[in-house]
């Protein structure tokens, strides 16, 4: 099966540097771990999410935290849909001096990344745009109390500074190589938030009051807001997990009934859902499969390193292997009791990786083989677990046999070693057969949102 034949007959990784500024070491300072969700809304609408993740590590001489985080965002400019995921990961020693930084924007299909790594109080910052080639490193001196932007907030707020006098903000401003710094003044408050009285200290910009950050008595922040130049402003909420995924505030989501599932689909199990699958085809995701779980529901590759879930009355049959250039081996996945003449279902499909490819080639590859095949939306990228990171996209392709076009979306993945790409199908293009795709969507994204990469063993 080559990918034409398989495109028409289808709907279609911290590099951490032990030192430290020059002069009097600092005293450590208490950082809690664990995790944390904010809402992301700018100027009052929300747009995503950012979820900080806040670890004591041993390195190679001493101990440091690791400060892990995302952050998606989904938007209109002018009736134009546009999607923005940033990763960060970071590293401070335990005085919240910055050690090393990484970060991967995502902003529709164009990627940046940026490095840091932090020498006797300078930091040096490298910049690549896209795929041109990275721009020579700019150097930033830093000064006592600088973080880095994203967890900027959430260092000061760990400090929990007395308030007996103003304090230095400082945060690195990576991407213009800068920093940006302001005093701001603390205060005791007692507020309402979330629905129970809450002793915290606001800390606000002397100058502008342009910035305000309300830090909790455990050291971190319930919310922070920073309005620019323009006069756009961007606040950080703390929320609970499933109200920082959904497109609601606190009170709102309060509010909101539970959610149904629809008939054939499995309640997803929120434990095990991924973060960034609410507001996505995949958010009503199957939950993905453990590690020694067995079943029939169970569609498992070991040698190939995949896992997903079946929906209820669906189930899996081999589609062998081609030798092609694309050479796909995988599983048919079926619904029981369809019309096998209008087959519809998923591909999970897989091959030994190209040293050129990525997600997002490999759906572009699919597509330049798929008569009529083009993308309707823009690509967006899911971080389902430590593992496993996909790139998904609408794609509008025509229907052969047929004078008719149905829209779908296509998923991918790349380890080291290995393609993956999942999709639905149909094999006879019959009159009803859009009608059908369109019914099974949600079963079938429901699937996909399972899906997960593992430890590829030795072949069954």
């Amino acid at each position: 099966m080559t990918l034409r034949q398989l495109g028409t007959a289808l709907m279609l990784v911290f590099f951490c540097a032990l030192t430290a500024f020059t002069g009097a070491e600092s005293a450590a300072v208490d950082v809690k771990t664990g995790d944390a969700w904010f809402g992301v809304y700018v100027d009052g609408v929300k747009q995503g999410s950012m979820h900080i993740t806040v670890e004591k590590k041993k390195g190679a001489t001493a101990e440091y935290y690791s400060i892990v985080g995302q952050e998606n965002r989904a938007f209109k400019v002018k009736d134009k849909e546009v999607t923005e995921a940033y990763d960060y990961k970071a590293a401070l020693g335990l005085d919240l001096k910055p050690m090393s930084y990484e970060a991967l924007e995502t902003k529709g299909t164009a990627k940046n990344t940026i490095k840091a790594k932090v020498a006797a109080g300078v930091a040096e910052i490298t910049i690549q745009f896209g795929t041109a080639a990275a721009n020579p490193p700019r150097k930033v001196n830093l000064t006592e109390g600088d973080c880095w932007s994203f967890c900027a907030p959430y260092m000061f707020a760990a400090r929990k500074y007395a308030m007996d006098k103003p304090r230095r903000y400082g945060k690195i401003v990576e991407v213009g190589c800068a920093v940006i710094s302001f005093n701001v003044a603390g205060a005791a408050r007692k507020m309402a938030f979330q629905g129970a009285d809450t002793a915290a200290t606001e800390w606000v910009e002397t100058e502008s009051q342009k910035f305000t950050l309300i830090a909790g008595e455990e050291g971190t922040p319930l919310w922070w807001s920073e309005t620019t130049k323009a006069k756009v402003t961007t606040k950080y909420v703390c929320e609970p997990e499933e109200v920082a995924k959904s497109k609601f505030d606190f009170d709102q989501f309060q509010k909101q009934p539970k959610e149904e599932t629809k008939p054939g689909v499995k309640k997803p199990d929120d434990k095990t859902a991924a973060a960034d699958l609410k507001g996505t085809p995949f958010e009503n995701a199957l939950k993905a499969v453990k590690v020694d779980e067995e079943g029939d529901d169970i569609l498992r590759k070991k040698a190939a390193g995949y896992t997903m879930r079946l929906a209820d009355e669906w189930t899996g049959n081999s589609l062998g292997s081609a030798r092609n250039d694309y050479e796909l081996s995988g599983e048919m996945v079926s619904k029981k009791g369809e019309d096998d003449m209008i087959g519809i279902g998923l591909y999970v499909t897989y091959r030994e990786k190209k040293d050129d490819d990525t997600p997002l080639s490999v759906i572009e590859d699919l597509i330049k083989n798929t008569d009529g095949g083009e993308m309707k939306g823009t690509p967006a990228k899911l971080k389902l677990d430590d593992k496993t990171t996909v790139t998904y996209v609408e794609v509008e392709a025509g229907m052969m046999g047929v004078d008719e076009k149905v829209s779908f979306y296509v998923m991918a993945a790349c380890t080291d070693t290995q393609v993956f790409l999942i999709m639905p199908y149909s094999l006879f293009m019959l009159p009803d057969a859009k009608q059908k795709m369109e019914e099974l969507g949600e079963e079938m994204y429901s699937m996909m949102g399972s899906f997960r990469i593992v430890e590829p063993v030795e072949a069954e």
